[in-house]
């Protein structure tokens, strides 16, 4: 009974705690929109990871105090080593979880790098194109001069 009101509790948390990060309802499209998602997903992260610290430390309060039960009931002779084996299990599928959480929140550093450098390439195309709409700009100019000076000098002969 302990143990399946455990297992649904640790169940429960884990879901509630990474549910965000697998089903994010943000928006695509522009480069600041990735930005307050990637702050969003960050801080997602960091909420499940401190909810896992939270339900890791009632785990142990948990194991604590189902050693002191064992340690009433064993000398009625029942055995508990199966169900301490059950939380050792437990105990390492939340160091795993942990460890997932922390390589999505590289992942996500990744991506936040990824998109600074989409934008450093969009200011430099913007830079690019600017500098050829001046020389564009300044090769009329010439021409309008050069064919000027034809007409003038045509006029004038």
């Amino acid at each position: 009974m302990v143990k399946k009101i455990l297992s649904a509790l640790i169940v429960s948390l884990f879901f509630l705690g990474i549910s965000p990060l697998l089903f994010p309802n943000e928006a695509k499209g522009e480069f600041s929109s990735y930005e307050e998602s990637y702050e969003k997903a960050v801080e997602r992260a960091g909420k499940a990871q401190k909810v896992l610290k939270n339900s890791y430390q009632k785990l142990e309060v948990g194991t604590e105090i189902i050693s002191e039960i064992e340690n009433r009931i064993n000398p009625l002779g029942i055995e508990i080593g199966t169900f301490k084996k059950q939380l050792r299990n437990i105990d390492q599928q939340y160091a795993e979880t942990l460890k997932n959480i922390e390589k999505v929140i590289f992942q996500v550093e990744d991506k936040k790098i990824e998109i600074a450098d989409m934008i450093d390439q969009t200011d430099i195309r913007e830079i690019q194109l600017g500098e050829q709409q001046k020389a564009m700009l300044e090769y009329g100019k010439l021409l309008y001069q050069q064919r000027r000076e034809y007409f003038d000098f045509k006029e004038n002969k």
